[in-house]
């Protein structure tokens, strides 16, 4: 996990980028990875909360919920991250800023390299 604890407070003094690598990790948190180990890379969440009622696990939240990781499994791992802007955050997918890139053309960008459905009525790409 390349993250510190502190990395989203500003204490580092810069902004971050995390590096986005689909089907794998955000910025050092990897898919599958247990909860205790992003704990260990981002420090404690500023905000744990379970999403639905029948969740399994609560959604860790940090950078003011800017970057939200969600768990699955008897023991909890990660099964998806979620990312949204931030003043002191990037996210770089093949080298392009993630949020200054209209959806369609990051959909383009994935599109000879990962398999995946678009589906336009419910934005979910």
């Amino acid at each position: 996990m390349r993250l510190r604890a502190g990395f989203c407070t500003g204490s580092l003094g810069s902004m971050q980028t995390l590096t986005v690598s689909p089907l794998s990790c955000v910025g050092g948190i990897s898919l599958g990875s247990a909860r205790s180990r992003v704990h260990e890379g981002l420090g404690f969440p500023e905000s744990s909360y379970r999403k639905l009622p029948s969740a399994l696990h609560e959604t860790d939240g940090w950078c003011g919920g800017s970057i939200q990781v969600f768990y699955a499994g008897a023991s909890p791992t990660v099964e998806y991250i979620e990312l949204s802007r931030a003043p002191d955050i990037d996210a770089l997918l093949f080298g392009v800023s993630v949020f200054a890139t209209p959806a369609a053309d990051l959909v383009a960008l994935l599109a000879p390299k990962c398999q995946f459905q678009v589906e336009e009525a419910g934005t979910l790409y």
